[in-house]
This record gives C-alpha cells, structure tokens and sequence, in this order.
C-alpha cells in the first residue's frame, strides 16, 4: 500500500479525506476497504475503520509529545 493510500485512509477515518487522489481511492474501493456512499467515501468494514482512527490518535499523540519536548 503507497504512502498516499495510507494517508487517504487516515483521512476518511477521522473526516478529513480531501479525495485528492482519485487513483488511490479507486484502488481502495476495488480492494475492498473504501466504498463510495452518497459522493463520500467509507470503510466497507467498520473495525478497519476503527484501526485507523486509533492509529490516527497515536499518530496526533505521539507528535505533540514531540512538539512538548522540543
């Protein structure tokens, strides 16, 4: 999975996805993990979509703990 895909998941997961690669969300919809619903785009399995929205909130955690400590 590309760097781009990724992030376009982290996006859909907390809200934030911009669709700004249509080629990646239509190799996610074809893979199964995004699928479109009224011109958005949603995980077709929730617990994958909970999995990012953790990963997500570690990612936030962590780089405010950076953030604190520089």
């Amino acid at each position: 999975m590309s760097a781009t895909e990724q992030s376009l998941l982290l996006g859909v997961a907390t809200g934030a996805a911009n669709g700004g690669d249509p080629q990646g969300a239509a190799r996610l919809v074809r893979r199964e993990l995004l699928e479109p619903v009224d011109g958005a785009l949603r995980f077709q399995a929730p617990l994958v979509a909970r999995w990012f929205q953790r990963k997500s909130a570690e990612m936030n955690a962590l780089d405010a703990s950076h953030e604190n400590s520089a």
